[in-house]
């Protein structure tokens, strides 16, 4: 704050011991204290103060798409209730399908348009004040924009006189999502915004008080009473984990490539970043090089050495061997269970059953993995069972594309044969494509060999047509989740043979489903069923990885287990996403040395 400098009257309440201000730093004056600003995108400033405010409230009234600076960063917004202002902005920002969060001025407002539990309203009411994932009302007056093909609504409310000050005067819920590009961090400053985002926003509401620490909003959701919590930013991080025995000596845990966190380990300590996003670009790439020196400074923290994911070209490994200190590799889901076992306060010579399923991960044999059944202790692993591998047509272009997956697998089970099926015309290939794709498939082109979970509820997805292409991360499952029916008990045929899943009855139980509903919900009793399979023998087990985001499945994995009477462990307050990657790094250091 001393880039305001005070005036009289406030130095002399700062000065007194006797007022509440005394030594306060925050200011609202409106002689000496921020104030705000609004410009038009082409920089001209069109109003001051509590002018500014009014005319950008009627902005929003008239179905302008506008940019407002809180706290952490910028956020987009527009009217919630106005389609054509939300379909502007998904034209403009170039996001097709992925959902908007939704900011409504109360509890009471959140009611009208989605069911909200005891539990979740107690989760929006929290200091934290995260965006909770919430299930939307049948015949919602939100812009059916916001969702599409998803019955869910990321719902939070003010954290900010600004964010109050606007919905009381609008009277109406408003979309506001991260101002940034896609995957990269949230935008803190007017010049970025004005330089990036011009071309999408009409006009911006800032304010002179500089952020320091951009933070993006936390994002948690719930299966059952089970929080899962999606990406731990403002109000959840920086947050200490306090351990029972010290490090011999300062750890850096640089996480994994999406979804970024990076973790200090310090004396009995672990300090996990928040949430830094895909390592993807060079400004995401430069944002995680200034937190890194930011909290370095905030903590006095040097690195005696580096732990880091076992992938050879991962951005945050190539960035850690530029510290010129010793280095420390971990593989990705070994990381995930220890995250998890660090949560639940597993001691140093513990062991846990995990089963981590994810989309990929760098694995020991060089190949990628993601369905992994390990049985874990801080210090090593064992891979006790895995779905069985199947090839990625076109590598990466793959995770974009459920159909490539599908096509894969079907190519796996039936050949050439395979183009006779039926499902194959939905995936919406050319018949040249199609014998192009069995031709670069038949000869390991661009094919790496995965045991993704993740990419196998991407071809269930395609075979179902549920999603052919997909325009976000975890697509494929949310849009599963609406088709799950919890009264539908069966399950798909599978076979495990020195701890292989074989995947080929699935397969062959999705293409003979008679519909998305039933294919689904047996699809995903199946991968419950597979986890409780092999968890019964451990008579406890835990579950890791951006797969157990699915609220569906990990409703099904609790009610299985607690029929079976075994003990289910799930991250609390972490992600099971690769943002916990950091800390289970840490961990691993920790109880090694």
């Amino acid at each position: 704050m001393s880039v305001f400098p005070m005036c009289s009257t406030c130095e002399n309440e700062y000065l007194n011991v006797l007022n509440r201000r005394f030594h306060a730093e925050p200011t609202c004056c409106s002689i000496c204290g921020p104030y705000v600003k609004l410009f038009d995108n082409k920089n001209n400033i069109l109003a001051e103060k509590e002018d500014a405010i009014k005319l950008f409230i009627n902005k929003i009234k008239e179905g302008y798409i506008v940019a407002l600076k809180g706290i952490g960063g910028f956020h987009l917004i527009c009217d919630g209730l106005n389609n054509r202002a939300v379909k502007k902005l998904r034209i403009r920002k170039k996001r097709s399908d992925k959902p908007f969060a939704v900011m409504f001025s109360n509890i009471q407002e959140i009611k009208k348009y989605a069911f909200l539990s005891h539990v979740e309203e107690k989760y929006l009411k929290s200091i934290s004040s995260p965006i909770v994932i919430l299930k939307k009302k049948p015949n919602s007056l939100l812009a059916k924009d916001i969702s599409i093909k998803i019955n869910r609504v990321g719902a939070f409310l003010p954290y900010s006189p600004l964010h109050l000050l606007i919905l009381k005067e609008l009277k109406n819920p408003i979309v506001a999502t991260s101002a940034n590009i896609s995957e990269e961090p949230i935008i803190t400053d007017y010049e970025s915004l004005q330089y990036k985002l011009s071309n999408v926003f009409d006009f911006v509401l800032d304010h002179n008080r500089v952020i320091i620490n951009g933070c993006d909003d936390s994002v948690m959701r719930l299966s059952g009473a089970i929080p899962i919590v999606m990406r731990k930013a403002r109000g959840m991080a920086v947050e200490f984990f306090n351990l029972s025995q010290k490090f011999k000596r300062n750890v850096l845990a640089v996480g994994a490539h999406q979804k970024n966190t990076f973790a200090f380990g310090i004396e009995n300590k672990i300090i996990v970043s928040p949430h830094i996003g895909d390592l993807e670009s060079l400004y995401s790439n430069k944002d995680f090089t200034n937190t890194f020196n930011r909290l370095k400074d905030i903590y006095n923290f040097s690195p005696d050495i580096v732990v880091h994911d076992m992938h050879p070209d991962y951005f945050s490994t190539h960035w850690a061997k530029n510290l010129n200190i010793p280095m420390f590799s971990i593989q990705h889901h070994h990381a995930h269970a220890l995250s998890l076992m660090l949560e639940n306060q597993f001691k140093k010579n513990d062991n846990l059953f995990t089963a981590v399923f994810d989309g990929t991960g760098y694995g020991t044999d060089k190949t990628l993995w993601g369905g992994e059944l390990l049985n874990v202790s801080y210090s090593s692993f064992e891979r006790i069972g895995h779905f069985q591998a199947f090839k990625l047509i076109g590598g990466e272009k793959a995770i974009k594309e459920p159909r490539r997956v599908a096509l894969s697998l079907l190519f796996q089970f039936y050949g050439k044969d395979a183009l006779k099926l039926k499902h194959i015309q939905q995936m919406g290939f050319t018949e040249n494509e199609l014998l192009t794709l069995y031709s670069i498939w038949q000869k390991d082109i661009n094919c790496p060999f995965t045991s993704s979970a993740g990419r196998l509820f991407d071809a269930a997805g395609s075979i179902l047509n549920i999603r052919q292409i997909i325009t976000f991360e975890g697509e494929t499952g949310l849009i599963m989740e609406d088709y799950y029916d919890s009264s539908i008990k069966n399950v798909f045929q599978y076979s495990i043979e020195n701890g292989v899943i074989s995947v080929k009855s699935i397969i062959e139980g999705l293409l003979n489903s008679k519909n998305k509903v039933i294919g689904a919900s047996i699809f995903l009793n199946t991968i419950a069923d597979i986890i409780i399979k092999f968890a019964e023998p451990y008579k406890e087990f835990g579950i890791s990885g951006g797969v157990f985001q699915n609220s569906a499945l990990v409703d099904k994995v609790y009610k299985n287990a607690k029929k079976k009477k075994l003990k289910l462990f799930t991250h609390i307050k972490y992600p099971p996403n690769d943002g916990a990657i950091s800390l289970g790094q840490a961990a691993h250091l920790l109880y090694k040395e």
